[in-house]
């Protein structure tokens, strides 16, 4: 008897089943890399934003012997902080919804940001260090080992105290 050979159409489930976890292996990966990429974004535009707030204040109190009276509606209402991150009169948000809060310290003045990321608090602490004009310290206040008063921040050491941290705090003359 001749038997007829069955052509095969279409793909087996097994085959599905390996296609479908082969393209949830790559959109896993992708996401991971997104996650990444954006996190980094944000720290640099944070960095930005931090430098910019350095800068542009001691142009507007380059005249004066203190910081006092300063605050996030001196620096809105002057025109410092670019729209984007002008939420209110007086709120200064950075990426990510972050508070920032800008206040005089003495003769110096702080630039407070709430954060919780580790990856982006890791990057960030380490953006200024004791060779750069006009920068004091750096302060983490949270929930890990804080960094209180640095004025050379390591990687190392930053990346210990971002860990759970609320707030980060640097302070410049």
């Amino acid at each position: 008897m001749l038997m007829k050979k069955r052509i095969q159409k279409g793909f087996s489930l097994l085959e599905l089943l390996l296609v479908v976890a082969v393209g949830a292996v790559l959109i896993l990966a992708g996401l991971a890399v997104y996650q990444n990429v954006t996190s980094g974004q944000q720290a640099s535009e944070i960095g930005r934003l931090v430098t910019l707030i350095k800068e542009e204040t001691n142009q507007l109190y380059k005249n004066e012997s203190t910081y006092t009276g300063l605050n996030n509606t001196i620096l809105i209402s002057a025109g410092i902080i670019p729209q984007k991150y002008a939420t209110s009169s007086t709120a200064i948000t950075a990426p990510g919804n972050r508070a920032v809060t800008v206040t005089p310290s003495g003769n110096n003045f702080t630039v407070a940001l709430d954060i919780t990321d580790n990856a982006i608090c890791t990057e960030l602490g380490t953006i200024y260090s004791g060779g750069d004009a006009g920068f004091v310290d750096l302060t983490t206040t949270g929930t890990g080992s804080n960094l209180s008063n640095a004025t050379s921040p390591t990687a190392a050491t930053v990346a210990g105290a971002c860990n759970g941290v609320a707030t980060m705090t640097w302070e410049f003359n």
